[in-house]
């Protein structure tokens, strides 16, 4: 079975015991939706179903074998290690040199973004500088304008992926990149949770 070690954590920034890595793990997962692949055609009527396969699309239900890179896995994964290495309020407050309720404030005014994990909040780092851990410059306007409820693992997919919208010298940049560049944060296009 792997192991992940003190170093691997290490060389992503987590400076915590594995163990207590691999529970948090184990907490994110329990905490998430249950999900199944399925049947693609499940909730479609016959029409759409048929409409959809005339178009080229498969509708066969995915064997073990076929997912050997399963989407659902790879989304768990993410979404627990932005768990493990999310910070407390506290822990945000000390980094942004403002008072702990200062931040539960702005999760209430959606500046900031956090996770509720077993009844405590939890702010993942894709809102903070890597290294110097300071609020990306802008980033509690591009949240606020975002949809209510996205899930943690959209938002950093997101904020990480080239728009082609964002340009700096004709190549398109990332939200966060634009951000970093001094970009107008409502240049962003804001995130639409599709589900």
């Amino acid at each position: 079975m792997p192991t992940i070690t003190r170093e691997d954590l290490e060389r992503i920034g987590v400076t915590m015991d594995p163990n207590r890595f691999e529970q948090l793990v184990i907490e994110a997962v329990q905490g998430m939706p249950a999900a199944t692949p399925g049947d693609p055609a499940r909730d479609l009527t016959v029409e759409e179903a048929e409409t959809l396969e005339r178009g080229g699309f498969d509708l066969r239900p995915l064997t073990p074998d076929e997912l050997v890179d399963d989407p659902l896995a790879r989304g768990a994964a993410e979404y627990a290690a932005l768990v493990a290495t999310a910070l407390t309020p506290r822990e945000v407050a000390t980094r942004l040199g403002i008072d702990p309720s200062r931040v539960r404030h702005r999760l209430a005014e959606r500046t900031l973004y956090g996770i509720k994990v077993s009844g405590a909040w939890r702010l993942p780092l894709f809102q903070l500088e890597p290294g110097t851990g300071q609020e990306l410059p802008g980033i509690g306007k591009v949240l606020a304008a975002s949809d209510r409820d996205p899930d943690p693992v959209s938002i950093k997919r997101w904020l990480e992926t080239p728009d082609p919208d964002l340009a700096v010298h004709g190549k398109a940049v990332s939200p966060s990149d634009w951000l970093r560049r001094g970009g107008d944060p409502s240049a962003i296009p804001p995130l639409v949770n599709i589900v």
